[in-house]
C-alpha cells in the first residue's frame, strides 16, 4: 500500500477499489495471525504451573499472561471496528469522492499497520516465554555426591590408592624374620638285593635342617618399604586433589548456570523492550513529519535484531554450561552414534529457540 502514499493526487476509482481489496486481504491475514497468537497464548497458559519455590516469579508470569489476554481481546475488538470502517469506506467510494476515498484508504492502511505492529509486540512477548531453559534438577550436594560416586577417573584414582596401600603390606612382610625348615629323605633298598620294592630304613638316609633369617639386616627391604609408603601418600594426595577439583568444577558449573539463567531472563526482557521500541518507532514514522523518524525505526530494528541474537546466545550459553555440568558429573549419556541423549522428554511439537525468534510475526511485518 506504500504506492498510494507516494502519489501526488487521488488515483482512479478502479485503483482505489483494488487498494481496498488488498487492504481487506491483509486484514484477513492479520485475523488468522491473531488466531495463531491466541493458540500460542493458550499453550503458554497450559505450561504455566505454580512452582513451590518460585511463587513470586509465577505471580509475575501469571500477571503478564493475563495482560496479554487483555491485549489480544482489545486487539480483536479494534480489528472488528476496523473491518467495519474499511467496509464503510469501500462502500462510499465514488468518482466525485476519490480524494476522500484516497484519504480513507491511507488512514485505514495506517490503522492496519498499527494493529499488525501491536500484534507483533504481543506475539513477541508470548513467544519469548515459550522458549524455556532445560531445568537442572540436581542441587549442589546431590550433584557432588553423584559425581564422586560415578566419575570413572576418580574411581581409577581410588583404585591406585588401594593398590598402594596393599603394596605397603607386601613390603612390610619382607621386613619380618624368616624361619625355614627343610626335611630330606633318601629311601633305598639293601645293596645286592633283587627286590626293587624292598625298602629298608637301614639302607635309607634322612636329614632335617633349619634356616633362620633374622630381621637385623634389612636395608634394601627397608628402602622398598619406605618407597611404598611414599607412593601411597602420593596416590592418596592425588586422589584428594582429584576429588577437590571435581567439587570445584561442579560448583563453578552450577554458578555459571545460575549466571546464564539470569542473563537469559535479562535478554528476554530486553527483547520485549526492543519489540515495543519498534512499535513506537513505526507509529512515529506514520504519524510524524520528523525527518529523524526513519532513522529511529532503523535503529529500533537493529536493536531488535541484536536483542534476538543476544537471547539466542544466552540460550546457547546456558545449554553449553548445562552439558558441561553433565560432563563433569559423568552423567552425559550418548547413543551408539555418540550423539547426546537428552535426559528430559522434549516435546516434538516445540519449535526451536531460533525458529521461535526468527519466525516471530514475520508476516505481520509485511505491511500493506
Amino acid at each position: 500500500m506504500s504506492e498510494y502514499r507516494e502519489l501526488d493526487q487521488a488515483p482512479p476509482l478502479a485503483k482505489l477499489q483494488a487498494g481496498f481489496k488488498q487492504l481487506r486481504a491483509f486484514h484477513e491475514r492479520t485475523l488468522k495471525l491473531i488466531e495463531s497468537v491466541e493458540a500460542e497464548l493458550e499453550r503458554r497458559k497450559k505450561e504455566l504451573k505454580e512452582p513451590a519455590d518460585k511463587k513470586e516469579e509465577y505471580t509475575l508470569a501469571r500477571a503478564a499472561q493475563q495482560a496479554r489476554e487483555r491485549d489480544l481481546k482489545d486487539l480483536r475488538a479494534d480489528m472488528t471496528k476496523l473491518a467495519a470502517a474499511i467496509a464503510r469506506a469501500a462502500a462510499a467510494l465514488a468518482e466525485e469522492q476519490r480524494k476522500a476515498g484516497w484519504d480513507a484508504l491511507q488512514r485505514r492502511a495506517n490503522d492496519e499497520i498499527a494493529a499488525a505492529n501491536q500484534l507483533f509486540v504481543i506475539q513477541t512477548q508470548i513467544r519469548v516465554y515459550l522458549i524455556r531453559l532445560t531445568p537442572v534438577q540436581d542441587s549442589l550436594d546431590s550433584a557432588i555426591e553423584y559425581a564422586l560416586a560415578n566419575r570413572l577417573d576418580l574411581m581409577n584414582q581410588r583404585a591406585r590408592v588401594v593398590d598402594a596401600w596393599r603394596q605397603i603390606d607386601v613390603t612390610d612382610n619382607a621386613l619380618r624374620a624368616g624361619l625355614n625348615v627343610t626335611v630330606n629323605a633318601d629311601i633305598a633298598t639293601p645293596p645286592g638285593g633283587d627286590n626293587p620294592f624292598d625298602f629298608r630304613a637301614s639302607a635309607s638316609s634322612y636329614s632335617v635342617g633349619f634356616h633362620f633369617d633374622g630381621p637385623l639386616n634389612r636395608e634394601a627391604e627397608r628402602n622398598v618399604y619406605r618407597t611404598s609408603q611414599i607412593d601411597y601418600e602420593q596416590a592418596r594426595r592425588s586422589f584428594i586433589t582429584q576429588e577437590d577439583l571435581i567439587v570445584r568444577a561442579i560448583r563453578n558449573d552450577l554458578r555459571q548456570l545460575r549466571t546464564e539463567e539470569l542473563n537469559f531472563e535479562i535478554s528476554r526482557q530486553s527483547l520485549i523492550a526492543a519489540a515495543r521500541q519498534v512499535e513506537s518507532a513505526r507509529e512515529e514514522l506514520l504519524n510524524s513529519t520528523d525527518p529523524t523518524s526513519t532513522q529511529n525505526i532503523l535503529t529500533a530494528l537493529n536493536s531488535l535484531l541484536s536483542a534476538k541474537n543476544s537471547l539466542i546466545q544466552s540460550w546457547v550459553s546456558y545449554e553449553t554450561s548445562r552439558i558441561q555440568l553433565l560432563l563433569d558429573m559423568d552423567a552425559l549419556q550418548v547413543d551408539e552414534r555418540g550423539v547426546y541423549i537428552d535426559e528430559h522428554n522434549n516435546r516434538p511439537d516445540e519449535p526451536a529457540a531460533a525458529a521461535q525468534l526468527s519466525g516471530s510475526a514475520s508476516a505481520v511485518q509485511r505491511a500493506p
